[in-house]
């Protein structure tokens, strides 16, 4: 018959070497911290609604962070670089 599973380790034996320490874990973040981490970004990267508004406020109705400035049948567009790269006839004059 087999002897039953025993809950610790048997003690070491009289005049064993002592068991070697068992390795630190890599430093990192704790549970916590990225849990705390995860929990700041929600609002930003869950809300989708709220990114395409502040992109329409202040992207195209103010134009803040413009990086090309167009002007046109009299008049000026502050326009973005990464936008007009979804046209491929934007992406080619952008990049030539």
């Amino acid at each position: 018959m087999a002897a039953p599973p025993q809950p610790h380790p048997p003690a070491a034996e009289e005049g064993a070497a002592p068991a070697a320490p068992l390795p630190a874990a890599a430093p990192g973040p704790r549970p916590y911290d990225v849990a705390v981490a995860a929990a700041e970004l929600r609002p930003v990267d869950c809300n989708l609604s709220a990114l395409c508004d502040h992109v329409q406020a202040e992207g195209f109705g103010s134009g803040a962070f413009s990086d090309l400035v167009v002007e046109a049948m009299g008049a000026t567009y502050r326009l973005h670089r990464l936008i007009l790269s979804r046209s491929a006839y934007f992406r080619w004059a952008l990049e030539s």
